[in-house]
């Protein structure tokens, strides 16, 4: 019989669990990012879009991205802290290095559109960041063959870790796009 002043006890074997989440300082300051979120539904392939502008491990980065559905899209975008542990992220693809002198660039072009989003048709987050991709190629800050390229690229590495957003496996992952030029 257990006496009710003594918690019970636990069988040895069963272990703690704390799951490794990745920092915001295993990030490089200046590095652009496209991320990936999963649906939650069975869209294969199908994901929200946003481009992450990682500043540095105390304040995070800018999240540049358009939510919302047909005829009723708005920019959302917002500085982001927790960007490594948000809801159904499927990971992070670093596209560019952002010299310091271009980081006014980047944040002109990804807010040019904001009122117009839209009055552009075919509209969507995907389409957004292609947008804003194309944009930074044409003004020299990111460098890819071509956004079909790219695309698939994204898609593909995208389909691979889906699954593990679902079911919030940690950490989440980081990867280098081969198309823009970078490698680990």
């Amino acid at each position: 019989m257990m006496s009710s002043t003594q918690p019970p006890s636990l069988p040895s074997q069963i272990p703690l669990l704390r799951p490794k989440h990745r920092e915001l300082s295993d990030l490089t300051p200046g590095f652009l990012y496209i991320t990936l979120y999963s649906r939650e539904d069975d869209s294969l392939g199908k994901f929200h879009w946003a481009v992450y502008y990682h500043l540095n491990a105390q304040i995070g980065g800018t999240k540049y991205h358009i939510r919302g559905s047909i005829g009723r899209w708005m920019a959302a975008h917002e500085q982001a802290k927790g960007i490594l542990k948000e809801f159904l992220l499927v990971g992070l693809v670093h596209v560019a290095v952002i010299d310091e002198g271009k980081n006014k660039v980047v944040d002109t072009l990804a807010r040019v559109e904001d009122d117009t989003v839209n009055q552009i048709e075919g509209t969507t987050c995907h389409f957004w960041a292609r947008r804003f991709c194309e944009g930074l190629r044409a003004a020299r800050v990111m460098d890819f063959r071509s956004w079909k390229e790219l695309e698939e690229e994204l898609v593909t590495w995208g389909i691979e870790n889906d699954e593990s957003s679902l079911e919030n496996v940690q950490p989440r992952p980081l990867s280098f796009s081969k198309v823009c030029g970078l490698s680990a």
